[in-house]
């Protein structure tokens, strides 16, 4: 627990002192660190004052700098980096990664799941106090999809708003509204397979932000992560963002295969530090007349197939290329 070992009848210096001491510091080692325990906190003007005047964040603060500036062997980590407001936030994810480099072990806690994949090499998934699922972080945070899914999908259909947003109060960037829209730009909500698709993430920035990054992703009805981006993988990010506006990300042909999706989004800064997230709660559909011979797939490829006969040139025999249809090309003889 952060602050364990806080006396709340002393200051803030003098817990530094006293938690420590506990942890195994000499008053030497504790006198060299101080400042920067100090600094990471940002409680300076408040490190003479008793704690008990603290606020719970000011608590869990100063409780976490003075913890991860002891260089602990195990770090229990429990939702610690959702407490603070965003500055301390960053500062806790750029400690963790740096503990993490080191002969550490890192025990961190949370439902976040952006930072699990960025922090965590291993995972493990409890419910009710029973482990559900244990392993590597990409299944355990599928298996945990999977698992919320068939918990919904129980518990029956429920009055519900459109989306779910999820930001800091003091984000200075937020997520207003995400569209689906067709080919025409109107909003849409059943797409044909390899039909063109817009989708359009409103925002507004209270403050000005240097390039935030935009991401998204698919996600099937089943829990399935399907496909997914980001202006980072893009290599287009924004420049300076200010007041309101949006953003699309334009899907020439959608390769998904019939099924029903929503989409997540989240405009992040520095690694997974998010400023906000979306889930939408109203899917759209996709659909296709093609036979599709294996439909467990997620999407399908589009290129085109060709054959060579008897050491001849190649036949181009058609493949799909997108447009809502199998494009048939005639065949062509290719040199080589």
């Amino acid at each position: 627990e952060l602050g364990a070992g806080f006396h709340p009848e002393l200051s803030g210096r003098e817990n530094i002192y006293l938690n420590g001491t506990i942890l195994g510091l000499k008053r030497t080692e504790i006198d060299a660190r101080f400042d920067e325990i100090v600094e990471f906190a940002g409680l300076d003007r408040f490190i003479d004052t008793p704690v008990k005047r603290y606020s719970s964040g000011m608590y869990a603060r100063l409780g976490f700098s003075v913890a991860v500036h002891v260089n602990p062997d195990v770090l229990l980590v429990d939702e610690v980096l959702a407490v603070g407001d965003m500055a301390f936030q960053n500062r806790c994810y750029d400690r963790m990664r740096q503990l993490r480099t080191g002969d550490r072990a890192i025990i961190f806690i949370s439902h976040n799941l952006f930072a699990v994949r960025d922090l965590c090499t291993k995972a493990v998934f409890l419910s009710q106090g029973q482990v559900v699922a244990a392993g590597s972080t990409d299944d355990v945070i599928q298996a945990y999809k999977n698992h919320s899914v068939t918990e919904q999908a129980a518990e029956g259909p429920k009055p519900k708003a459109a989306v779910t947003m999820d930001h800091a109060d003091d984000a200075p960037i937020r997520i207003t509204r995400v569209q689906y829209l067709d080919v025409t730009g109107q909003p849409c909500d059943s797409f044909q397979f390899g039909q063109r698709m817009i989708v359009r993430i409103g925002y507004e920035a209270r403050q000005p932000v240097q390039d935030p990054t935009f991401s998204l992703v698919f996600i099937r009805a089943d829990g399935t992560v399907c496909e997914g981006t980001s202006t980072v993988l893009c290599e287009q990010q924004p420049g300076l963002v200010q007041g309101s506006g949006y953003f699309e990300f334009i899907i020439d042909a959608l390769t998904l295969t019939p099924n029903l999706y929503t989409l997540e989004v989240a405009i992040s800064a520095k690694h997974v530090f998010i400023y906000d997230y979306f889930h939408g709660r109203e899917s759209f559909r996709v659909e296709t007349a093609l036979p599709l011979h294996f439909p467990q797939f997620v999407a399908i490829l589009s290129g085109e197939w060709r054959m060579t006969r008897n050491g001849g040139g190649a036949e181009v025999l058609g493949g799909w290329r997108g447009l809502g249809e199998a494009s048939r090309a005639l065949p062509e003889k290719v040199s080589g």
